[in-house]
């Protein structure tokens, strides 16, 4: 299990949930996908407080104030890597979290807005594809 790519995987999908768009994502992916990510949410903050980790404590804090912000992202990604190849227990237990999102269809799909003046004729979500043409 790749822990770096587990810790992008939740940070991705527990930044919407912690935004604004997660009051949205809600409606799209209904109440049982939203309990899901709750419940990854806590996992990793209780992990966090048990432990005792202020840096990491604090990780969370800022991406839950500020969601959207790369640099928020890629710090908590990175202090929550740190947290999984410490202990393989957590990273087994987030694994199985997000393997169990990740089969519920709905909890994964994109949320898209348009703004402006902008058309879109087709969006397309590929969830996994060995060769893929497009003309």
């Amino acid at each position: 299990m790749d822990t770096s790519q587990l810790a992008a995987t939740i940070v991705t999908w527990l930044s919407p949930y912690l935004a604004k768009a997660g009051e949205a994502m809600a409606k799209k992916a209904g109440e049982a996908a939203l309990g899901q990510f709750k419940i990854l949410f806590e996992t990793v903050q209780n992990k966090f407080k048990s432990e005792g980790n202020k840096a990491a404590q604090e990780a969370l804090q800022s991406l839950e104030k500020s969601p959207d912000d790369e640099g928020e992202q890629k710090a908590m990604a990175q202090v929550l890597d740190e947290a999984l190849q410490a202990d393989p227990d957590f990273a087994t237990a987030l694994f199985e979290l997000v393997k169990k999102l990740s089969e519920d269809k709905p909890s994964v799909q994109f949320i898209t807005e348009v703004y402006g003046e902008a058309k879109v004729d087709n969006i397309i979500n590929i969830g996994h594809v060995d060769k893929l043409e497009i003309n």
